[in-house]
């Protein structure tokens, strides 16, 4: 018999509603998911006293809507107040840099990350930023003060319409769900670094009207980041152990972590000079991806480590992270996988025979226990009765309302049960992890335990399609545990990643989720035209705006 488009027991996911890829993340608070990103995002084509160093200084290859592009969603920006040549005299203004290396204005980068939230194409994308680092033009306090007070208004005049803010947070103290971020439109969380977090809260002190940290979120108050100044002469071995111990070993006590999943070049003496910073991550980004096996990514063993101690991986940041082999946001998809399972739901299918009957053991979970009255044949049993029969299988630990009936089938010679188990409301990172219940349900039936049931079965559900790309199911098994899902992608098109993934015991599936290239090896990049028009068709109306008013005053002239 074949199983093959049957899970759909599986809780429903319209693949046309789905937050930054995939339908899921849709059901998930963005304190449960995991965005992955740029250290120093935008630090390409530096300038340093007007010449480019780009070797020393550049750490990626793309500014921000290539990066977009590319599937990245967090972006941690190093600001300072400086004019074009890194300087604190003379025309300042708010610039992207890394130390006195200068970029592009935080004006131009949040323009295009506005334009880029427009394109209809994107409507459903969230995105972070953090201001980690931030250089005024002296230590002082009112330099502080003013280097703030300036970025303030070009972040609200560029992205005040998309912003999260504190009071969008349920009121248990919470964080909203993607899908609420999305319909809401407010699909940008800004994070505000310690050195403005803390300016913040002096100029609240001066005047609590200004309610400037009511209206913001701060990156330390949640978060805290793995950088250490060791990162500057670490080996990949010692970063790789030192991240997947981090939860073990911190002192830290914030819940969510920033895994910065990169090395500097800073203390490693001569020879150091001799390497620009993207040869340090051609050694670094293979290892921390896991190229030829991304599911033994280090990452992902302190994903696990991590909720071992209630923590949660929120951000992951590289250098030229969409440069080598195994991109970021592939194995970040990967992660946000095990996140859903976790903290959103996982499917099952309970087998059962025709009839029922009960086992004689000295424990609770006979039939006859658990069923009221002498029911014998399962289509005589209610989807109440089911409920029961399956919550016993958790041996008493799991809340009722955790395990939700699906839908029932019954044909001449069984029953199928699709069911979910789901974390409870507040996705407390303590709770009893889905999978976990699943695993023990399974056992559960394996010894004999409960009357009537043959075999319970993983339900993966639809692991969706790449863009430019088609998912195939198993002809036999569809998307239930051991089917294979084939992946291919449309002509002209090339597939970056697991042609083949396999529905696990866990109910998630193994490999990491392919992307669909343009051969030639880049992503079809609509976008940024898109982007371009829209920044060209803003300067010609400026332009027109101008000369309307000029002829006006000549007019009246």
């Amino acid at each position: 018999m074949s199983w093959a488009r049957e899970s759909q027991g599986y809780k429903q996911l319209d693949a046309a509603e789905a937050c930054n890829g995939s339908p899921k993340l849709c059901h998930l608070p963005l304190n449960r998911v995991t965005l992955a990103g740029h250290h120093n995002a935008e630090a390409y084509h530096l300038m340093y006293n007007n010449v480019r160093v780009a070797c020393a200084i550049d750490y990626h290859k793309h500014d921000i809507v290539g990066a977009l592009q590319k599937g990245l969603r967090f972006f941690d920006l190093d600001t300072g107040m400086m004019n074009a040549s890194g300087g604190s005299s003379g025309d300042l203004i708010i610039r992207n840099c890394h130390g006195r290396a200068v970029g592009r204005t935080l004006v131009e980068i949040l323009r295009d990350l506005r334009l880029w939230l427009q394109v209809p194409t994107n409507r459903r994308e969230v995105v972070s930023l953090s201001f980690n680092e931030a250089i005024p033009v002296d230590n002082s306090q009112q330099q502080k003060e003013a280097m703030l007070l300036a970025m303030l208004p070009l972040v609200e005049e560029q992205l005040s319409n998309y912003m999260l803010r504190p009071g969008d947070r349920p009121l248990d103290g919470g964080w909203p769900t993607l899908g609420w971020m999305v319909e809401s439109n407010k699909r940008v969380l800004v994070l505000w670094g310690s050195v403005l977090w803390s300016t913040m809260n002096e100029l609240d002190q001066k005047d609590p009207a200004r309610n400037f940290r009511g209206r913001h979120f701060g990156l330390e108050d949640d978060w805290s980041s793995t950088w250490r100044g060791k990162y500057g002469t670490w080996s990949v071995e010692e970063l790789k152990g030192y991240l997947v111990t981090y939860c073990e070993k911190s002192a830290s006590k914030q819940q969510l972590i920033v895994a910065e999943a990169y090395l500097a070049n800073l203390n490693r003496g001569q020879a150091a000079q001799q390497r620009c910073n993207d040869g340090l991550a051609a050694e670094v980004n293979p290892e921390m991806l896991a190229d030829d096996h991304p599911a033994e990514s280090p990452l992902l063993e302190m994903q696990r480590r991590c909720w071992a101690k209630q923590r949660h991986i929120s951000f992951v940041v590289m250098d030229f992270s969409e440069q080598y082999g195994n991109h970021l946001e592939s194995v970040a998809f990967y992660m946000n996988e095990q996140n859903f399972v976790r903290y959103g739901w996982v499917g099952g299918v309970a087998v059962l025979g025709k009839t029922l009957f009960g086992r004689i053991t000295s424990g609770p979970l006979n039939t006859a226990s658990v069923l009221d009255g002498d029911r014998q044949r399962t289509e005589e049993l209610s989807e109440d009765e089911f409920h029961r029969l399956l919550v016993a299988l958790a041996d008493g630990g799991l809340d009722e309302e955790r395990l939700s009936i699906d839908s029932v089938q019954h044909s001449t010679t069984r029953t199928k049960v699709f069911f979910s188990i789901s974390a409870p409301k507040d996705h407390d990172l303590d709770s009893w992890p889905n999978q976990d219940i699943l695993a023990k349900m399974k056992a559960q039936v394996v010894e004999g335990l409960q009357g009537g049931i043959h075999v319970i079965l993983s339900d993966c559900g639809d692991p969706g399609h790449p863009k430019d790309g088609l998912r195939e199911p198993d002809p036999t098994w569809g998307f239930l545990e051991g089917a294979v899902v084939s992946f291919s992608c449309q002509f002209g098109f090339e597939l970056q990643g697991d042609s083949r993934r396999s529905c696990g015991p866990d109910g998630i599936y193994t490999g990491v989720q392919p992307t669909c290239w343009l051969e030639g090896g880049q992503l079809w990049d609509h976008v940024d035209v898109w982007v371009k028009v829209m920044a060209g068709l803003s300067i010609v109306a400026l332009i027109a705006c101008c000369a309307l008013t000029v002829h006006a005053l000549r007019g009246n002239g």
